[in-house]
Formats: C-alpha cells, structure tokens, sequence
C-alpha cells in the first residue's frame, strides 16, 4: 500500500540519481581493473559526457544496444542511456550470434555500443545487422571542453535541461520502458522483458530496505547486465542508494574475485547458487 501512494510521485531512475550523486558527489561508487575508483560526482559527469558523444548516433532509436561485461564503462553507457531517455538493450552474449541476433532484431536495434578488447578477449561473434559503436573510440572523442560542459550541466543544471543536452527522446513518465531484459532463449527465441523505471526503483526501494545499506558498503558485480539482477542490484541499486559497486568482467574467476573481497571489503555478494558453489570451493 506504501509503494501504491509513492508510485504515482516516482520519477526516472536519472532523476533519482542525479538527485544523489548531488547530495553525496565524493561517495565512491563504481570500481573495476581500469578504474579502481569512481566518486558519484565523476559517474553523473561521465554519463552526461558520454550521453551527449553518443546522442548523434542514437538519434531516432527508442531501443539502444549495450555488449559490455560489468565494468565501469558498461554501467555508465547505461545510466548515459537513461540520460538520452533511450530503452537500454544489454544482450546476452552467452546465447551466441544466432540469439543476440534475434533479440536485436525483436527490439528494432540499429546499434550496439561494445569493446574491441572485451569482444576478442571473449571470443564473442557479434550480432548481425547493427552498427557496431566501439567505446574506447567515443570516450577519446570527447575532448575538454565536452568534459567541462557536462561538469556544469551536472552541477546546477536542471536534469530536463541535461536531458536535453544529451538529445532525449520525447517525453517519459515513471512508467516508461527503461530497459528489455532477454531470457537465453533455452524454450524458444529469447523473449524480451520489458521493465520500467518503476519496476527497477520498486526493486531498488525493496533491497534498499531489505539490505538497511550503510555508507561506505559494497556489493560485487559479477552478474551480467543482460541479467535483470546484475542490471538492478549492481546498477540501479548503488546508483540510487548509498552503496558502492565493485565489477569484474567473469563471475566464474573465484580467485581474482577472493582478492576483490578481501582488498574492497564488499559486503554484499549477490549471485545464483552456481556461482557461489564455485567462490566456496
């Protein structure tokens, strides 16, 4: 019944985080291997930054593709998404060329934001018929005065004006589709899941209260963001609460991710069984 009387004031998931990255701009936030540690501050920054590199070639697409393995640069092209009022699509790429294919066919995609390094280093085939956008190359594109527009645009810009700065499509309210999780296609073709943003806020206001989170904790973020649990809790979650996320590309890498454990102090593992069988092994 609470969430009934909130749900009708709820807003964006970008609102909601500029929102917090403004109240506490110095929190640490995100972490991997290349960038060990991002300040709230610096992730609404780089999400504008990279919102407005990409607006041109998101221009007139309403579902944006994501292959990104859970790092810093995959979360923040998400929250960039967000920011660009675009549907995120993260594909699933365990399910091979054939099911990425199909699910950037279901959700009309023109273009899929991906890495070189993470594309060879996975052995991955990509899927057919998108334009791939590689985001080593975009991130080297913006350049000092891009960076210090998005720093005033994050500082005292109202967020409708970031938003359009960072060429968002019309108008969403709460309810509108934030992000299309595909299932891994085992009965079938992948079928795609449509979640709003207040789908992922009512999930992130349950942790929230289920977790009573503290400042200065941490959660690992092993799953993949094509898994609505790697999307929300190790996106979303520590975005709009006081929790910080710590990635690493494979959640099967039990001893690198012992040494995470240990070296940020983490204090939430969220995983399936499989995966937890492994780290206690």
């Amino acid at each position: 019944e609470a969430w009934t009387e909130r749900y009708v004031s709820s807003t964006t998931l970008q609102r909601a985080f500029v929102r917090s990255a403004r109240a506490r701009p110095l929190r640490f936030l995100f972490s991997d291997a290349a960038k060990p540690h991002v300040t709230r501050w610096r992730a609404l920054v780089g999400s504008i930054a990279l919102a407005r590199a990409l607006r041109g070639r998101w221009a007139g697409q309403a579902h944006v593709g994501i292959l990104l393995p859970p790092s810093v640069g995959g979360a923040l092209v998400n929250i960039a998404a967000a920011f660009a009022r675009r549907t995120s699509v993260n594909l699933n790429y365990t399910a091979g060329s054939a099911g990425m294919s199909s699910a950037a066919q279901q959700a009309t995609l023109r273009t899929v934001v991906t890495s070189r390094v993470f594309l060879e280093k996975a052995k991955l085939e990509v899927p057919t018929g998108v334009e791939l956008l590689w985001i080593d190359e975009i991130v080297a594109e913006i350049g000092l005065f891009e960076r210090a527009f998005a720093t005033l645009l994050a500082c005292s810009a109202p967020v409708t004006w970031i938003e359009r700065a960072c060429g968002a499509a019309p108008e969403d309210a709460a309810e509108g589709v934030a992000t299309v999780i595909f299932s891994s296609g085992s009965t079938g073709e992948p079928k795609g899941v449509m979640l709003t943003h207040a789908n992922i806020a009512s999930n992130c206001a349950m942790l929230e209260q289920a977790f009573h989170v503290a400042p200065r904790e941490k959660v690992l973020g092993v799953l993949p963001f094509f898994h609505s649990f790697g999307y929300t809790a190790t996106i979303w979650f520590p975005a709009l609460s006081g929790l910080g996320a710590v990635y690493h590309p494979s959640p099967i890498d039990a001893p690198a991710i012992g040494a995470l454990l240990e070296r940020h102090a983490i204090s939430f593992v969220l995983a399936t069984p499989t995966l937890l069988s492994i780290y206690l092994r």
